[in-house]
């Protein structure tokens, strides 16, 4: 009964945290069509700065926007508060960082390939890691920079480029999505509990005196531009960890601030095409390039590409070491009553106990244990590049021709 309940814990922690990020952020991007719409529109209420018109649910609704409270408000507790998608989210992200990662550190956070350190270490680091990012982010927003939009945009990315560095030392490559995920989607959610709410406070308990001036105007749309450009790239993080090719292979972390700026163009493209009507070519450009080259790196930081010689051209058949290698080393989770402690049901249901349950998952051993270090997670029963490279030599002649080219 425990495992039962264990395991629904965290499945209804995952249900719940993919909700709240979905309705948060459809939140966020209906708060900006309606920011650009009000610039189609002049206000015809009084105080009003803007107003906008919409068509949906079987009804036509006209939004106003004020920046004060007015005299005809209702009180605040019957406001409509958008608040609660992020605080969900958040509240359900850090605990799908105690539920998965930092209660098993050795199989999701770290890699013994990698750096070994204790796991109180190892979580300390990370929470630290996360929490100093968003210090560091915010305080970068209050220096004089502010001022130049064009430098802090390039000193965030250099700086998320380092940090996705500095992971890759100390972690494993799922190890440092995760990280980069969490810092990420801790920038965008938690800069309207830190700057938007409490100025929201400050206007209802103060109206004479609460209304931001011009220039912090200026500062909030600047951030929210900012956040907007790293939406994309947060929910690709969220989905990341599905992702083996992209998280585990040499160059992973590499690849973390190219989808960075994909994402970035990818959204500059949607607000300018909204705003003035331009289709810009150069975003499509760049993502594409930079598309091309994730999946690049994706290939040569694989452990097929560094052995690709020995793996290219094999006719090897299934052979009794390549069978003792998901023995030894893959099937004390992978098993219909798995060994290993905190594993209680095969991981994805991939039961690796014969040659015949070998054979039925050889498409999906390619991915994660020849083209990318994924399995086993953190390297924790110690496979080497040898022993991959004997399973490739098996896989090859077990896989499809589309999974063949793979090798090439």
């Amino acid at each position: 009964m425990e495992v039962f309940f264990w395991e629904w814990s965290t499945y209804a922690v995952r249900w719940i945290h993919a909700i709240a990020g979905i309705v948060w952020l459809g939140f966020f991007f209906h708060t900006r069509e309606l920011d650009r719409a009000m610039l189609r529109y002049s206000a015809t209420q009084p105080n009003a700065v803007g107003e906008a018109w919409s068509i949906r649910g079987f009804g036509i609704y006209r939004t106003v926007k004020y920046l004060s409270k007015q005299d005809d408000m209702p009180s605040e507790k019957l406001l409509v508060w958008y608040k609660w998608p992020n605080i969900f989210t958040i509240i359900t992200g850090f605990l799908l960082l105690i539920l998965i990662y930092y209660s098993q550190v050795e199989l999701y956070l770290t890699d013994v390939n990698v750096y070994v350190f204790p796991a109180w270490q190892a979580i300390s680091l990370s929470v630290f890691g996360i929490l100093l990012a968003l210090i560091i982010h915010e305080s970068l927003y209050r220096t004089p920079l502010k001022r130049n939009e064009k430098i802090i945009l390039l000193i965030n990315f250099t700086f998320l480029t380092g940090l996705s560095f500095f992971y890759s030392l100390f972690f494993s490559g799922r190890g440092t999505f995760m990280q980069m995920g969490a810092t990420l989607g801790l920038y965008v959610t938690s800069y309207f509990f830190i700057n938007i709410l409490p100025s929201l406070h400050k206007l209802l308990k103060d109206p004479a005196n609460g209304q931001p001036s011009p220039e912090k105007m200026q500062w909030f749309l600047m951030r929210a531009r900012h956040n907007n450009y790293l939406v994309l790239t947060v929910v690709f993080m969220m989905l990341a960890m599905h992702f083996p090719l992209a998280h585990s292979g040499h160059y992973s972390w590499v690849i973390i601030p190219l989808i960075i700026v994909i994402g970035a163009v990818i959204r500059h493209y949607f607000d300018t095409l909204h705003e003035t009507g331009k289709r810009l070519v150069w975003p499509w450009t760049v993502a594409v390039c930079m598309a091309l080259s994730v999946i690049f790196l994706s290939a040569l930081g694989s452990v097929a590409h560094q052995a690709s010689r020995n793996i290219v051209g094999s006719t090897q058949p299934f052979s009794l070491s390549a069978e003792t290698i998901l023995l030894s080393r893959c099937s004390m989770c992978h098993a219909r009553n798995p060994a290993w402690v905190g594993i209680n049901l095969p991981p994805n249901g991939v039961v690796l106990e014969t040659k015949d349950d070998m054979e039925h998952w050889a498409p999906e051993i390619v991915k994660v244990a020849v083209l990318s270090n994924a399995m086993p997670p953190g390297n924790i029963t110690g496979i080497t590049q040898e022993e991959r490279v004997q399973l490739g030599q098996w896989l090859i002649g077990n896989t499809s021709n589309e999974e063949n080219i793979l090798f090439e």
